[in-house]
């Protein structure tokens, strides 16, 4: 369910990278919040024509067709969403799940209402599971939905109390014989690491030292890269059937590298409940899965 809308007063995101800054303030932990509706919010932000094209850029479309279509690419409120908690919106800990409804247009030049919730909170494997719920608003209508899930480090007792959770079920295999669509490839370059983190942003997909103190060779892609891959495979094969009343679910598997090419493929599954059902999923140059999931889209009648 969505959460309330908080009665504080609505904050503004800017446009660009959609950040707010961190004010050098530690990772959230395990103990920061409580299940339930974040307490700050709610927030608004007006996506603009700028932010469109540098969005195209990011995942190699053609930015004239994405401003000519006057409606954003669903998977641009990646970095709201991590706001939602802000000012503390550093979450340390690797985000292992991502899943969304897209259940309207979403606008440009138009004002975008953000609200956002704590929906779990668990433990597993000796980390802490956290599940953020963002929910945004256009003209009053909800037109999309989407969750994240991160991995938290526990401060000594944090965990008392709490109960081990296993893992999630493993998305659904295709049938040898399924239809196929795709590939759709993506280069792991710096520059475009440094491109959607932003500027001023010291972090492992910024900075080799950073990724060296994180135990990483070189620099690591965020995860919403090949999110945002998965997402424009669907579109390629789905167009608006998907971006305006799609669904979608990756389990990020394996780090990716700066350097690695990125290889998205999808399947179908089945129709079911008036709906495609597909299995996607992103592989490196050696074949290896690096984000798995599922998608689905309204039968097209």
């Amino acid at each position: 369910m969505a959460p309330e809308t908080p009665t504080t007063e609505t904050r503004t995101l800017p446009v660009g990278t959609y950040k707010y800054p961190q004010q050098g303030l530690p990772p959230i932990s395990f103990s920061d919040f409580e299940v339930g509706p974040l307490p700050d919010g709610p927030w608004q932000l007006t996506i603009d024509d700028a932010e469109i094209e540098r969005w195209a850029r990011l995942f190699d479309d053609d930015p004239a067709e994405a401003l000519a279509a006057r409606v954003a690419p669903p998977d641009i409120l990646y970095y709201p969403g991590m706001n939602l908690p802000a000012p503390k919106r550093d979450y340390d800990g690797p985000m292992s799940r991502y899943w969304a409804e897209y259940l309207g247009p979403l606008p440009i030049g138009e004002p975008v209402e953000l609200t956002g919730a704590i929906t779990e909170k668990f433990l597993r494997r000796g980390r802490g599971g956290m599940t953020f719920e963002l929910v945004a608003r256009a003209g009053g209508a909800v037109v999309q939905r989407h969750w994240r899930r991160f991995a938290l480090r526990l401060a000594e007792g944090e965990a008392d109390g709490w109960e081990e959770r296993g893992s999630d079920p493993r998305p659904p295999e295709p049938a040898a014989d399924a239809e196929r669509f795709g590939p759709r490839l993506m280069e792991c370059t710096q520059a475009r690491y440094d491109d959607f983190e932003g500027p001023g942003e010291r972090t492992g997909h910024t900075s080799l030292e950073a990724a060296h103190e994180g135990g990483h060779p070189t620099t690591t892609a965020q995860g919403a890269l090949s999110y945002g891959l998965l997402t424009r495979l669907m579109h390629d094969h789905f167009g608006e059937r998907f971006t305006q009343s799609g669904t979608i679910d990756v389990r990020l598997v394996r780090t990716v590298y700066e350097g690695e090419l990125l290889t998205a493929h999808g399947a179908l599954l089945e129709e079911r409940a008036g709906r495609v059902h597909c299995r996607i999923w992103a592989e490196n140059r050696a074949g290896e899965p690096v984000t798995t999931g599922v998608a689905s889209v309204p039968l097209d009648h």
